[in-house]
């Protein structure tokens, strides 16, 4: 299960950072400030939704990328 960048305050440390410090920092920055980064909320609902009602085959016929989830769509 891939959940994407969430916007959690883990993120909030790693945007601090210098470059020195994280030489990807910018890229981090970036996606904050472009509004890609992943609502916590809306990865919780799509983890849940995958553990609790997908089947054993349907749960392991994939890696689950919560960004390309079908159930995103609903």
């Amino acid at each position: 299960m891939r959940p994407g960048v969430v916007d959690t305050p883990m993120q909030d440390l790693i945007r601090s950072k210098s470059e020195l410090e994280l030489p990807d920092v910018a890229r981090f920055r970036q996606l904050k400030e472009q509004g890609t980064l992943m609502d916590p909320d809306e990865v919780a609902t799509f983890i849940d939704w995958l553990l609790n009602e997908t089947d054993d085959v349907e749960f392991s016929e994939k890696e689950w990328d919560v960004r390309e989830s079908d159930r995103n769509q609903q």
